[in-house]
């Protein structure tokens, strides 16, 4: 039981490490395009526009990363909670009903605020190259 519950922590350690990775690379992205549009002679508002794609797509992988992290915790606390264990059983499907969906999880305080401010960043980035 001890090895199969380090298995799933180890799961749940990669997955928030990958969810760490998202929010690394999203505001690399974003002062990315603030250098950019600010090195260049005539910047278009294009590059304000792809900075905004990028953020989108980094916050849907960031809340499917966090959905799969819950999924193996629900099964971490079900491993604990029995009394016998038959398979070293690593799939999270079974869980995925239980926990929040990735819609809802992307639209969590912490996550909404955290790509929410990026993209509105990149949205004034938009309307100043624009103008």
């Amino acid at each position: 039981m001890t090895e199969h519950l380090k298995m799933v922590q180890g799961v749940v350690t990669r997955m928030a490490g990958n969810s760490a990775h998202m929010k690394t690379w999203a505001v690399s992205l974003v002062t990315a395009t603030i250098v950019f549009s600010g090195l260049s002679d005539d910047p278009h508002w294009l590059i304000g526009f792809g900075g905004c794609v990028p953020v989108i797509a980094f916050w849907t992988m960031d809340a499917r990363y966090l959905h799969i992290e819950r999924c193996y915790v629900k099964l971490h606390e079900e491993i604990v909670a029995a009394t016998t264990i038959t398979t070293f059983d690593l799939n999270y499907r079974p869980y995925a009903s239980v926990v929040d969906s990735v819609w809802r999880i992307a639209w969590s305080w912490s996550v909404c605020m955290f790509y929410g401010s990026l993209l509105i960043v990149e949205i004034f980035l938009l309307i100043y190259l624009a103008a």
